[in-house]
């Protein structure tokens, strides 16, 4: 999966079931360019890995348009 994908989902399952701070860093990624959201990715590895998982599942659960 690409990043830029990556990235998505990890915003959805930090604004969605994040605290105050990792919802922040949710509404920083939707609003990153690839080098910031690499930097994110870097420094808050262990959040990106949690949070995509939920991202994925939360997104997975929505009905299909």
């Amino acid at each position: 999966m690409h990043i830029m994908d990556e990235r998505l989902y990890v915003a959805i399952g930090m604004k969605e079931q994040g605290g105050s701070f990792v919802k922040g860093l949710g509404e920083a990624l939707l609003h990153a360019d690839m080098y910031n959201t690499e930097k994110i990715k870097k420094a808050f590895l262990g959040y990106w890995k949690d949070y995509l998982k939920i991202g994925i599942e939360i997104e997975s659960k929505k009905p299909e348009r």
